[in-house]
């Protein structure tokens, strides 16, 4: 009899042990992590939420995430069934999301340890083929025939006349809008300053990749120049907004959006100084383009 309960008490003891070993091998909780969209183009930014019930933890102001060391984050939203964060979709193929890992602690001082599967996105190219093949212009010829000669030049001066005043009025109209969106919205200095610090913030705390850095610094500047000029310059490339640029401080910094695409898109690379030195310089920009246009707008009251 004493054998039995023994051996019972033996067999309890190795169950116990076995999934004492098992919660040992696996401390962490599941999280899902999924992306917002199906699909992206080389150049998107797309998110990715990691659904954790945020309620009862103590979130930092930088959340702790490991497994993003060879991806371009563009920022981190916090909501309460999650945490949102931004991506840059920047090669085209497959954007491939490790496994990933969050420590967090509850508000009665306790530590969770989060884990999701790797996700995957499909990355394609900027136009489609179809896209590319709508985007030449037909000859005139296929749309008019010529062989009636000077008899279709009126019905050609007519179209042609429709189509400027339909780009004047386009032009006007998103102009307008523009200026009323920017007159209710936050002022572009205080958007671009509050960038620059989280971007510094950035730095110390998850030492950035050389090439994120730049995607991020060329970024802000290049928004804040789209708000308080004429042009798109978010939109345009760095090429292309030689031609619209006409004061000497954007001149300026357009030095450093031309230095800055070598190092994001060549081999070239930068000292910790030389970074540093580019921070102050765009922070340099905003400030003293904001002074001219505050001192622009409170002489145009005093008149």
């Amino acid at each position: 009899m004493k054998k039995i309960i023994f051996s019972i008490f033996l067999f309890n003891i190795i169950l116990l042990n076995s999934s004492f070993a098992q919660v040992a091998e696996d401390p962490f909780i599941p999280m899902e992590a999924r992306f917002l969209t199906e699909s992206a183009k080389a150049g998107d930014i797309v998110s990715l939420k990691l659904k954790i019930n945020l309620s009862d933890l103590i979130i930092p102001d930088s959340i702790p995430i490991e497994g993003f060391d060879e991806l371009i984050i563009m920022g981190v939203k916090k909501e309460p069934d999650g945490i949102i964060i931004n991506i840059l979709a920047d090669k085209v193929g497959i954007l491939q999301i490790p496994e990933l890992k969050i420590k967090l602690e509850s508000i009665s001082g306790e530590s969770y340890l989060y884990k999701s599967d790797p996700v995957t996105l499909g990355v394609g190219l900027p136009l489609s083929e179809e896209e590319l093949k709508d985007a030449f212009i037909k000859p005139i010829k296929d749309i008019f025939p010529l062989n009636s000669g000077i008899k279709i030049l009126p019905y050609l001066i007519v179209i042609l006349l429709a189509i400027i005043c339909f780009i004047g009025w386009y032009f006007y109209k998103n102009r307008k809008q523009k200026q009323i969106e920017t007159a209710r919205s936050v002022p572009p200095e205080e958007i671009a300053f509050n960038k620059l610090r989280l971007l510094h913030n950035n730095i110390s705390l998850q030492n950035l990749e050389q090439k994120e850095f730049y995607f991020m610094l060329t970024l802000i500047v290049r928004e804040y120049m789209e708000k308080i000029r004429d042009f798109p310059a978010a939109e345009l490339t760095t090429d292309e907004l030689v031609q619209y640029i006409k004061l000497d401080k954007d001149r300026e910094i357009l030095k450093l959006l031309k230095l800055a695409d070598l190092i994001k898109f060549a081999d070239r690379t930068t000292t910790t100084s030389e970074r540093e030195d580019h921070y102050k310089a765009s922070w340099k920009y905003v400030k003293e383009t904001t002074d001219e246009r505050l001192t622009k707008a409170q002489e145009a009251l005093q008149t």
